[in-house]
């Protein structure tokens, strides 16, 4: 059943819940038992290094660190300044 097409009343219907009471200690008990409670499951965190390797492997990071190589190689040293920058603030926000 597509929940979001139906009225109110066949939705409640559906989930054998009664609007004015809900949920009854026994049906609260016994769809915990089936579904378990209602909480998200924590997100795994990475350490910061891995973080980094995952960010530092994204291709236009990548071409950025090329770009900055060339820069400097080249004598732009300027450029390849911005550039390592730029890899900097992109590291930051993802």
């Amino acid at each position: 059943m597509k929940y979001y097409n139906e009225n109110q009343e066949g939705v409640l219907k559906e989930l054998d819940v009664d609007s004015e009471k809900g949920l009854s200690s026994n049906e609260v008990k016994t769809r915990r038992e089936k579904y378990g409670l209602n909480e998200f499951t924590p997100r795994e965190e990475g350490s910061f290094w891995d973080d980094l390797k995952e960010n530092l492997s994204e291709p236009m990071i990548l071409i950025l660190i090329a770009a900055a190589i060339i820069s400097a190689v080249i004598g732009e040293s300027h450029d390849a300044i911005g550039i390592v920058c730029a890899i900097a603030v992109g590291i930051g926000i993802g």
